[in-house]
């Protein structure tokens, strides 16, 4: 029996990698002659750049980055090793006759941006396609998932012999070697919540400066093909500052240059953007964005109003926010032609999303689909009796397009049942059980404190994991094969 083990991170506990061996042990244990095949996911925040290194044999590069509050800070970003790119087109066009991301509106655009939603995600019309293939610096920027894959697999063969245990130090004054042609750029890596203590947050200071060191590193190094992971942000400066470190100059009501490293609570102070050192390589190369956020750059549902106070902003702080990202956004339409305002995605990461659109030939894609796309999932589920997906804690949030319920939708349409397993399961999950999801259960076996909780989840999940196994099979024709013990 085949089964497929693709858990998303047990944040605070496991990685979404050491949460598929825990899951895999389980299933041994209640199957031992079992296929187990272990494909950890991520929806496009923190643990994305794991996922896809792991999936792929690919290698971190380590680099000094200025951290979100203005400190150094040591951070990595990824080359993919030898990837199969598995594009979702082709299986979806067998269902639907039709290629889902290949009908964008068309036009001129800064940075040649698209926006390609995957069914389903991130807004009211599970197919929509924003985008453009022209950009600010007259070269053609056609960043479909096929373009980033076919250039991948024309490089995947030619050996390029690199050690991928050991992480390579940024000296960036040549090319560092990379089998697929393709650098990962977590954010929260250089400008993530997680680098800042909890006293010390502030959306109106951090920065994410740091992002555009990291991508400046990996342009030294020669790469021109990015997956973007956006989430876990400490920041709340719509990109600002990660553009200020590739060259952009942001100009005061005096016409002179804003210090480096902008925090959201200065882009009122914005009066002029000058491109002119900008960065030439970015129009050289192609981004994809992987994210799980559709909120717009402003507005309700936006950076600011949604996720500012998760960064620390109090009620005053958002407003201040808010006023500095629309005005933010009032300058890039006016530069660019590109209104970020309520452009879906535009608002991950605290507004970087957006400068990202604005500013560079990028497409947004939902990062479950990114992850499927280079991880080989797709490929992996033909033929699997199962599929065990997991998360910290499974909610309405996870119904609303996590990546648990990408990985059941999959699934579903080739007709594999999927079960969930979580350290806790809340409200709202009903949505779930349409995507695929055929049951939820929560590890946690006993009375016991969080923190006793979060200290086993790996032996909680080994055991859940071989229970829900054990069940599944009894009511299969191969159940005398279950064993009458375990160690």
């Amino acid at each position: 029996m085949k089964i497929i083990a693709a858990p998303d991170s047990f944040k605070g506990s496991l990685s979404a990698v050491e949460a598929a061996a825990a899951i895999a042990r389980g299933v041994r244990r209640a199957l031992p002659q079992a296929d187990v095949i272990e494909v950890p996911v991520a929806d496009g925040g923190e643990g994305t750049l794991s996922c896809l290194l792991a999936a792929t044999g690919g290698q971190r590069v380590e680099a000094e980055v200025t951290g979100p509050m203005g400190k150094p800070v040591h951070a990595t970003y990824g080359l993919l090793g030898r990837a199969e790119y598995e594009s979702q087109d082709e299986s979806r066009k067998q269902d639907s006759g039709e290629d889902a991301h290949r009908n964008p509106d068309t036009g001129e655009n800064y940075g040649g941006s698209l926006v390609a939603y995957g069914e389903g995600d991130l807004g009211e019309n599970a197919n929509r396609s924003l985008g453009a293939v022209g950009n600010h610096n007259g070269s053609l920027a056609s960043c479909g998932e096929d373009d980033l894959g076919e250039d991948a697999q024309a490089r995947l063969g030619e050996g390029w012999g690199v050690d991928d245990e050991q992480p390579v130090a940024a000296e960036m004054t040549g090319h560092v070697a990379n089998r697929s042609g393709i650098a990962v750029v977590e954010m929260a890596e250089a400008s993530g919540l997680m680098l800042v203590p909890l006293h010390d947050r502030n959306p109106l200071l951090a920065s994410t400066y740091g992002t555009g060191q990291l991508l400046r590193h990996a342009l030294d190094a020669g790469c021109r093909q990015f997956v973007l992971a956006l989430g876990g942000s400490a920041t709340n400066d719509g990109g600002a500052g990660m553009l200020q470190a590739l060259g952009m100059k942001l100009l005061g009501h005096e016409g002179k240059p804003i210090a480096e490293g902008i925090g959201g609570g200065s882009l009122i102070d914005i009066a002029a953007i000058d491109d002119s050192e900008f960065d030439s390589r970015i129009a050289e190369s192609r981004f994809i964005i992987a994210t799980d956020v559709g909120s717009p750059f402003v507005g309700p549902n936006g950076a600011s109003q949604v996720f500012g106070p998760q960064k620390g902003a109090d009620p005053a702080m958002v407003q201040q926010l808010e006023e500095g990202m629309t005005a933010w956004a009032d300058l890039i339409a006016g530069k660019t032609g590109v209104s970020l305002h309520e452009l879906p995605g535009a608002g991950a990461a605290g507004g970087l999303g957006g400068a990202f659109l604005a500013f560079f030939p990028a497409a947004v894609r939902r990062g479950i689909d990114v992850i499927m796309d280079y991880t080989g999932l797709r490929r992996q589920l033909d033929g699997a009796a199962l599929v065990l997906v997991g998360e910290g804690r499974m909610d309405g949030q996870t119904a609303a397009g996590k990546a648990p319920m990408g990985v059941a939708l999959e699934a579903k349409r080739l007709g594999i049942p999927a079960i969930a397993l979580a350290g806790s399961v809340g409200s709202g999950i009903e949505p779930l059980y349409d995507a695929g999801i055929v049951s939820a259960h929560s590890i946690v076996n006993g009375p016991m404190s969080l923190e006793e909780a979060m200290s086993r989840t790996a032996e909680l999940l080994e055991q859940a994991a071989e229970q829900v196994v054990r069940t599944f099979a009894a009511n299969r024709p191969s159940s005398s094969s279950l064993p009458t013990q375990t160690n």
